[in-house]
């Protein structure tokens, strides 16, 4: 009863904050699909990896306003939950994995079905 009461407080935060609503639960353990879960004010967005997928190919899977610029491992994410990050705010979109600051770009960081994929708006 508890699971199924947190999955629609989820799925009503979702409606709210104008992320796809058909998203899921974003704990590693889960099993199902892989759409990204976006927080209230839009400025963090997370999902779960995917066994052999690189983090910028799985963004755009799981996050369909995602935007970026540049190619490949020299790829810049501009754009998560639909928020895109103000230059002139100095803001920037930056990458975790398992609550860690990613150590390589989106373009070049492979993930498995352990890892949570972590978008966070921050100032720099």
């Amino acid at each position: 009863m508890k699971r199924k009461t947190n999955v629609l407080l989820l799925l009503s935060i979702l409606a709210l904050s104008g992320c796809d609503s058909a998203a899921t639960s974003i704990s590693p353990e889960s099993d199902n699909t892989n759409l990204i879960v976006c927080s209230d004010d839009n400025k963090q967005g997370k999902y779960k990896g995917q066994n052999n997928k690189i983090v910028l190919d799985l963004s755009i899977e799981s996050d369909k306003s995602a935007k970026y610029t540049g190619h490949g491992e020299r790829a810049f994410v501009t754009t998560v939950c639909s928020r895109e990050a103000d230059a002139e705010e100095r803001e920037f979109w930056a990458l975790y994995v398992d609550n860690k600051f990613a150590q390589k770009g989106a373009g070049a960081l492979e993930t498995n079905d352990s890892m949570l994929i972590e978008w966070k708006l921050e100032k720099y």
